[in-house]
């Protein structure tokens, strides 16, 4: 038998590594499951509980034919969502089958328990009123579904249980005075909310709202984002100390400001039957490799050892300091000059420092692929292989639904995606 030579060493290391992925990634799918039957058989027991407790406190009462109508059980919030990824993030989860978070027995929905109608809130968030709230009843009229006020909704047999769409804007007393009749059915609640991330007191007032109105959080996409164009540049994007101000604050500054007003509603969420914990997706760009790629080695690793949130505040004002000093001084420092791509850098190492510091919520950074949105400039469209919006809505959406390890970055096929951290 011939010694071993060191290529063959490294190809049975390489085979063991694959092999310790594969039973890593069966152990989390089998640990997933677990925690949805558990979810839900924990969810059986406290019906029924209850049910028997308000029994025993009112004897006589007449029996309802009516279903319970319950408080919201899941609700999603979706940043930059007039237009866009964000747009069809929420089209796709108005008509999404939501059958799961209704109560079950082994053979399905049990018709003839109480509480059969199940509400479930997508949030759209826009910093142009007249836009979002646009954008929200396109989508509700889109879905053959009437405002929230009283008399009858209309349900349409879709997925595991039949469902309703219906506009938010009443809030829970809107959606509580439409008849469902007796179930079992989910409710969609499409609402809208204008809120400006890139001012705090704004965001402040939206997370306020939020909580008034539906007082919980279970899903929160950070999908809102800027990329000044430039058509004079060859790059197609302005390069500017101005432009990286501005795309700072909304990229980087305004998912760290949503985060912070957001998580006090997730941190304590009761876990659903869909999510194992509450979610956090921040949507990120294989941009963040392209920057890297073109700065200096030096640059690469200061930029990527970044730990905190001051010392990412440090690194964003020491790149505004070189543009304001022009575009070829910050070039010849060593730094790449893609504002954009810098920021989703941000996001990314923002995601994994949220991770550490929110054990409790699932933390994912997600690139959606290249799609046709007003983030790409004209002058790329004639290279770029660009997908429809409803494809990276579809990837974000899959991401937040089945990602089971936090701090990551994944790429639109959900493989991990390096940052040099």
């Amino acid at each position: 038998m011939q010694p071993q030579t060191p290529a063959d060493r490294i190809r049975a290391t390489l085979a063991e590594i694959r092999q310790l992925k594969d039973q890593q990634a069966q152990c989390r799918e089998e640990l997933s499951i677990l925690v949805k039957d558990f979810t839900d058989k924990k969810n059986e027991l406290l019906a029924v509980l209850q049910a028997a407790s308000m029994s025993a406190s009112s004897p006589s009462a007449p029996i309802s034919t009516k279903p319970v109508l319950q408080a919201a059980k899941f609700v999603t919030v979706v940043t930059g969502a007039n237009r866009g990824l964000g747009k069809a993030m929420c089209q796709q989860l108005a008509q999404k089958d939501w059958g799961a978070l209704c109560p079950t027995s082994r053979g399905g929905v049990d018709e003839n328990r109480d509480g059969n109608v199940v509400v479930v809130v997508v949030i759209m968030v826009g910093r142009d009123c007249g836009k979002i709230h646009a954008a929200r009843d396109e989508i509700v009229a889109g879905c053959g579904a009437t405002n929230a006020t009283s008399g009858s909704a209309s349900t349409v047999n879709c997925g595991t249980v039949p469902r309703v769409v219906v506009n938010g804007s009443g809030g829970m007393p809107g959606v509580m005075a439409q008849d469902y009749g007796t179930g079992p059915v989910v409710v969609v609640v499409v609402d809208s909310l204008a809120m400006d991330i890139g001012d705090p007191e704004s965001v402040t007032q939206g997370a306020n709202s939020v909580k008034q109105k539906w007082g919980r959080v279970d899903l929160l996409i950070n999908n809102a984002g800027i990329a000044p164009h430039d058509p004079s540049d060859v790059s197609g994007l302005e390069v500017s100390a101005k432009a990286a101000i501005d795309v700072f604050n909304i990229n980087v500054h305004g998912v760290l400001r949503t985060m912070d007003a957001f998580i006090p509603m997730m941190d304590h969420a009761t876990p659903s039957s869909l999510l194992p914990m509450p979610h956090i997706v921040n949507v990120s760009s294989k941009g963040v490799g392209k920057f890297l790629a073109q700065c200096s080695p030096d640059v690469q690793s200061h930029v990527t050892s970044v730990y905190d949130i001051p010392s990412i505040t440090s690194l964003m004002e020491e790149y505004v300091s070189l543009l304001s000093k022009g575009k070829e001084h910050t070039a010849a420092q060593g730094w790449a000059t893609y504002i954009y791509g810098l920021s989703k850098v941000l996001v990314t190492l923002i995601t994994k420092i949220y991770a550490t510091k929110y054990p409790s919520i699932l933390i994912t950074s997600v690139h959606p692929g290249t799609c046709n949105t007003d983030i790409i400039p004209a002058s790329w469209h004639s290279f770029l292989n660009l997908e429809d919006p409803s494809f990276g809505a579809n990837v974000i959406l899959k991401q937040a639904f089945t990602a089971t390890e936090t701090g990551v970055f994944l790429d639109e096929f959900g493989l991990p995606l390096p940052c040099g951290v």
